[in-house]
């Protein structure tokens, strides 16, 4: 998924949906419930959910002008700097 961070042309859905696709398993569960537990997205809403369908629910939740820094803050949550980080600088390229 690097490619969808060095497109400047990757809309806020792009960048976050490559974001939770380069989680693990392990990863993306917990940043599920850090999403639900920071952010008030409910769990069992997004427990099952494909990583399209989370994205889409942070994108209606705050907006796509605010969704990347939301799943920054969570991606940090998990202690996953590094994507937080990428995912941070895709956005300010774009």
């Amino acid at each position: 998924m690097r490619w969808i961070y060095e497109n400047s042309m990757a809309k806020s859905d792009d960048l976050i949906l490559g974001a939770l696709d380069s989680l693990s398993a392990d990863q993306l569960d917990r940043f599920k419930y850090k999403l639900s537990t920071l952010k008030g997205i409910g769990y069992g809403l997004i427990e099952k959910e494909s990583n399209a369908a989370v994205t889409r629910r942070i994108i209606s939740k705050f907006t796509e002008k605010d969704a990347v820094a939301h799943t920054a803050e969570v991606l940090r949550a998990i202690d996953e700097n590094k994507e937080a980080d990428d995912l941070g600088e895709a956005h300010a390229r774009k």
